[in-house]
């Protein structure tokens, strides 16, 4: 009796939790600004590091040591390192900055590298006229 009342329960729960998402509604007013950033993950001698994991975060422009999120996201480099991330998110077009964190795959014998502080210009209009350009280089272990 008491597993059946737990998985009622648990059905109800979960009943919830799917209406609340289903019923979400997403402010889709106000600015729109893109970006993009592309470039290679490759090792030391030049090789390309296939299915390294890029972490993307922008931020405005710290003031006074502080930045806001604006958003991140994620992916894995391409057969010849190579990746190209776009950006399409709700702020005012202008000045951002860009930190990309680098996972090498799982046996690759190779450190994380981080960059920060990339400028990052977002635009009003699609596609972005300008683009950052960032190679990186993963060293062994």
């Amino acid at each position: 009796m008491a597993r059946q009342s737990c998985r009622a329960l648990g059905a109800i729960g979960a009943a919830g939790i799917l209406f609340g998402c289903l019923s979400t509604t997403v402010d889709n007013s106000g600015p729109q600004s893109v970006g993009a950033v592309q470039g290679k993950v490759t090792k030391t001698d030049g090789t390309p590091v296939q299915g390294a994991l890029l972490l993307f975060t922008v931020t405005t422009v710290p003031v006074g040591g502080v930045a806001q999120l604006v958003g991140s996201t994620s992916l894995l480099s391409s057969a010849d390192g190579s990746y190209v991330q776009p950006f399409i998110v709700r702020v005012e077009p202008g000045a951002f900055e860009l930190e990309i964190q680098v996972t090498p795959p799982i046996g690759a014998l190779l450190l994380p590298a981080d960059t920060a502080a990339i400028p990052l210009q977002l635009e009003g209009s699609y596609p972005p006229r300008d683009t950052a350009f960032v190679n990186i280089t993963l060293h062994g272990r």
